[in-house]
């Protein structure tokens, strides 16, 4: 995915179903939008609850496989970062809305 911006910005919020893509490309696509971000700026996104845990259920092992390395880019990303996740009870289904801040 090239980076095609030559700005940066304060706040990026994002709607892009990450855990439908390969865990390659979400690393990708984590790296450009923080790369897009100003030091102090937030970006925000969302996921269903629980979405991982119920799809890797009853999945197959290379769908669960590919659900871990999702997985694993988030807990990169909200490593050593300010973050904060809301729950948002009222959406259907119910979701996370997840913020991080550089």
């Amino acid at each position: 995915m090239p980076d095609r911006a030559d700005e940066r910005y304060d706040v990026i919020i994002s709607g892009l179903p990450l855990n439908n893509f390969s865990a390659e490309l979400v690393n990708e696509i984590l790296d450009v939008l923080l790369k897009l971000l100003r030091p102090g700026g937030a970006m925000s996104f969302f996921e269903y609850i629980a979405i991982r845990r119920v799809r890797g259920l009853i999945s197959g092992p290379n769908e669960r496989r590919r659900l871990r390395g999702i997985d694993a880019a988030l807990k990169r990303l909200f490593a050593d970062r300010r973050v904060q996740h809301d729950r948002i009870w009222l959406n259907v289904p119910p979701a996370w809305v997840h913020h991080v801040w550089l």
